[in-house]
């Protein structure tokens, strides 16, 4: 066996000039025009590559890698999300309903009320001034209530929408990844 090396000729993958590859040559710069370039062999063919057509092949296969990872770690956070949404919603009607409720409550106590005062033996005028002012306020009473129930569920209906807002940006990102993921 004669350990001499042998040469073959092929053309720069990027600028077309005629190069001379040994046997052993597996990576080397064009002389001609600088481009980087690897040498394959399969089979028996011999074939120039430039080093960046290798790396973006490398690039777009990691790409996709990452965003189907991406879009598993996304889906999992939309769904976390979803439910946290759905929690606080359910909190929020609880206390609408309780709010409700303890109005209706508030009201019976009020009629129960009027209708003592109405029993009395009084004049007709000081049951009418008493009537005038346990409506006033039980008026003033409900509406403070209910001011405060709103400012407690305030809290929880910013939460909602912030949950909105990550739910949207989340389902942006999800099809910018699933578009890569694709491609």
């Amino acid at each position: 066996m004669s350990d001499e090396i042998r040469a073959i000729t092929l053309k720069c993958a990027s600028c077309g000039a005629a190069l001379e590859i040994s046997n052993d040559t597996k990576q080397f710069a064009c002389g001609y025009c600088g481009a980087q370039q690897i040498v394959e062999r399969r089979g028996g063919i011999v074939v120039l590559k430039l080093i960046t057509d290798a790396i973006s092949m490398v690039q777009a296969g990691t790409d996709k890698t990452a965003a189907e990872l991406a879009i598993k770690r996304l889906s999992e956070e939309l769904a976390n999300t979803e439910a946290e949404q759905r929690v606080a919603v359910v909190k929020l009607k609880a206390m609408n309903e309780f709010s409700q409720s303890e109005s209706g409550v508030f009201g019976c106590l009020i009629l129960i009320i009027v209708g003592v005062v109405l029993a009395l033996p009084l004049p007709v005028f000081v049951k009418t001034v008493i009537f005038i002012g346990i409506g006033g306020l039980s008026i003033a009473a409900v509406r403070q209530v209910s001011s405060q129930k709103y400012q407690d569920s305030e809290p929880v209906r910013s939460e909602i929408k912030e949950m909105q807002t990550k739910i949207e940006a989340i389902n942006i990102r999800l099809a910018k990844q699933r578009a890569i993921a694709d491609s």
